[in-house]
């Protein structure tokens, strides 16, 4: 599930590459797909923006998570843009 996560908010971001948008937002959108707890959506983040992936940049809201900002980095578009090559085990994007 997580990496199913992961793979839903990188797409999310994709698809709206010149806006930055919340974490509550993210939480929002991925509801229809039952990926709205709090805690799953959160740690998904730290893993796209972690060391080693920085496959999204956060600005990190630190009185509310919720309201910190998230958009797609040039590293996850090229994994957007090139999975087979650049294949992550733990997000999928084909889901």
């Amino acid at each position: 599930v997580a990496k199913n996560i992961r793979g839903q908010i990188l797409k999310l971001l994709y698809f709206r590459q010149c806006d930055k948008v919340t974490v509550s937002m993210i939480r929002g959108l991925l509801r229809y797909k039952n990926y709205s707890s709090e805690k799953a959506v959160e740690q998904a983040i730290r893993y796209l923006a972690g060391e080693g992936k920085r496959y999204i940049l956060v600005e990190i809201n630190d009185n509310d998570f919720e309201d910190s900002l998230v958009e797609i980095s040039p590293t996850g578009i090229d994994l957007m843009e090139n999975e087979k090559e650049k294949r992550d085990r733990g997000v999928n994007i084909n889901e």
